[in-house]
Order: C-alpha cells, then sequence, then structure tokens
C-alpha cells in the first residue's frame, strides 16, 4: 500500500509562515457545505465567514499553534482568509512552494 504524503508548502500568512500541505477531509468538506450554502442563499455571509474563521484555524494550528480565531480577528483581513481559502483548498495548479497571503511584515 503506498501512502501519499504530500510535499511541503508553506504560506507567509499575515507575517507568520504555516505549512499548508495537508488539509483535513473535514475542512475540504466544510468548505464545500458553506459554498453551496453561501450560493444557494441557506447559510448567511456572517454564518460563512464564521465558518471560514474556524476552517483556517484548523489547518493553521497544526503548524503554527499562534494563529487561532482571534489572532485572525486582530490580523487578516476578510480578503486575506478568502485568498487563502482559494488557495490551501482549491489546490495551486503549479508547483509553487511558498506563496505569500497578506502584508508579510509583523505591526
Amino acid at each position: 500500500m503506498k501512502i501519499i504524503n504530500p510535499t511541503a508548502k508553506k504560506i507567509n500568512f499575515g507575517g507568520e509562515i504555516v505549512e499548508v500541505a495537508f488539509v483535513p477531509a473535514k475542512v475540504t468538506l466544510d468548505a464545500a457545505k458553506v459554498s453551496d450554502g453561501m450560493k444557494n442563499g441557506t447559510m448567511s455571509e456572517y454564518e460563512g465567514s464564521e465558518q471560514m474563521l474556524v476552517m483556517i484555524e484548523t489547518i493553521c494550528k497544526k503548524s503554527n499553534p499562534l494563529i487561532t480565531r482571534d489572532w485572525l480577528l486582530e490580523n487578516a483581513s476578510m480578503q486575506m482568509m478568502t485568498e487563502f481559502m482559494e488557495y490551501v483548498v482549491g489546490g495551486p495548479s503549479d508547483s509553487v512552494k511558498t506563496t505569500q497571503v497578506g502584508n508579510s511584515e509583523k505591526n
């Protein structure tokens, strides 16, 4: 049996480095559910944004425990979080190993 080990992929997310090669299946499924709910009107933008915070925290805390829901609310814009989810869950088509999301300088 062959086990798939994703290649390391790091993102500079608001000045913090996050490893995003592994995304738990639950996060991918939750992202699809939120996307569907937003499209068909069964989920409000607020509810979708709250779910996005949870998903990003879940992805980030494995490699950078500093990134919590509170950290995201203080240090990330909605655009940064949306771009993060599109990149991480959508998956890049190229082999870029490091990507910067948001400002790389810490405040």
